[in-house]
């Protein structure tokens, strides 16, 4: 991942490795660690300050290499999924003096964690219908839930809704071009003071599965 935001620029890789065991007939049960570093970099100097020589941003960090690690649990069947994830188990902080000094320290009090969940019910041969939630929570802040409830026709066009608390609405789409290719388009449009300031958000994603076996 290589991205510039702000006056921030992160330069990221991480590799992952799932092991999965087969649970009954119909379920499996999976876990997962990922590891990997970001190459991070501030700017500071580029930020028009209120004061001139504003201590925190005479100097700009230099460039400094921030590892990170993560780990996931997983169970699904054909109807169910539920899971839970540690995405960052490192807290990476970054002095902000102009010298390369870096702590990253393994805090259990900053872990975010991801809970996940989901069931399809068929309606009728050509309707399914899938409600889904995950829930991010974190030492000290308040819990935030996405609420989606996706229909499936006739297993190839899907349309949802999904609700973040006191957060946004969205609205989206998928088509099953062929049984390997989609396409998709959602329109999220947020409840907060910044609606003041755009029209919501529109995004168009595209999906390939590569059927390398076919069991």
């Amino acid at each position: 991942m290589n991205e510039t935001i702000g006056v921030t620029k992160q330069f990221a890789v991480y590799a992952s490795y799932a092991y999965r065991i087969q649970v009954g007939t119909k379920g499996a049960f999976a876990m997962g660690v990922q590891g990997g570093f970001i190459n991070h970099q501030e700017d500071l100097s580029e930020v028009i300050t209120n004061e001139e020589n504003d201590n925190e941003f005479l100097f700009n960090t230099p460039q400094v290499v921030l590892p990170n690690a993560g780990y996931g649990m997983y169970y699904n069947t054909d109807k169910f999924y539920a899971g839970i994830a540690i995405p960052r188990m490192f807290l990476n902080k970054v002095a902000g003096d102009g010298s390369a000094a870096v702590t990253n320290k393994l805090d259990l009090k900053n872990w975010h964690y991801y809970f996940m969940s989901g069931y399809v019910f068929p309606v009728s041969e050509s309707v399914k219908l899938k409600p889904s939630v995950m829930v991010k929570a974190v030492s000290g802040a308040p819990l935030i839930a996405d609420v989606t409830l996706h229909a499936l026709l006739k297993d190839v066009f899907w349309l949802g809704v999904s609700y973040r608390t006191e957060d946004s609405f969205a609205g989206l789409a998928t088509f099953q071009i062929t049984p390997q290719l989609r396409i998709g388009y959602s329109y999220d449009y947020t409840l907060t003071e910044l609606n003041n300031y755009n029209n919501g958000t529109h995004e168009i994603h595209l999906g390939y599965d590569f059927s390398f076996n076919k069991k």
